[in-house]
């Protein structure tokens, strides 16, 4: 119950802007507490398939801030949302070998001090159109409810981003 009143709550505040850099913000913001992890990152997929990064929270910020273009070749959790169209998630993304990095993407994980990572896409008419990544310093597992409730909320966020774009 708590969570659904959640997304209706996010649902409700991602309606108030026509911003999407306000309405990215808010989105990379209100992940956080919700599934208590140090950071988030949300990137929209651009026609060369690389994904610019339109907000970001929490110590990830200071290596993904808005603006940072991942190519689309640089793999991570993120990387492989996009090619693979499901949700990734990694116990420990950077000791990972099922995970791979450039060296840039390696070292920008590493120093933001996040382990755990979760992606998801976001999905506009069947279409992927971004990826929201929530990551946490910790090693932990991601629940499938976890996996479920993230997945909602980008569904969620895709379609206000989508408005605000429009």
């Amino acid at each position: 119950r708590r969570e659904a009143e959640e997304l209706a709550a996010v649902a409700r505040m991602l309606t108030e802007s026509l911003d999407v850099a306000a309405v990215g913000q808010r989105i990379a913001e209100s992940v956080l507490p919700l599934f208590g992890v140090q950071s988030s990152v949300l990137r929209l997929l651009q026609p060369d398939g690389s994904l610019l990064c339109i907000a970001s929270a929490g110590p990830a910020r200071d290596h993904f801030e808005p603006g940072h273009v991942m190519p689309s070749e640089c793999g991570g959790v993120t990387g492989r949302v996009v090619a693979e169209g499901i949700p990734v998630w990694s116990r420990d993304a950077p000791s990972d070998p099922g995970i791979g990095f450039t060296d840039d993407m390696r070292h920008r994980v590493v120093a933001s001090g996040n382990r755990a990572a979760l992606a998801v896409p976001l999905r506009v008419k069947g279409k992927i159109t971004g990826v929201l990544t929530i990551a946490d310093r910790a090693v932990r597992a991601f629940s499938e409810a976890e996996v479920e409730l993230l997945q909602a909320f980008a569904d969620q966020a895709a379609l206000a981003l989508e408005n605000a774009r429009l």
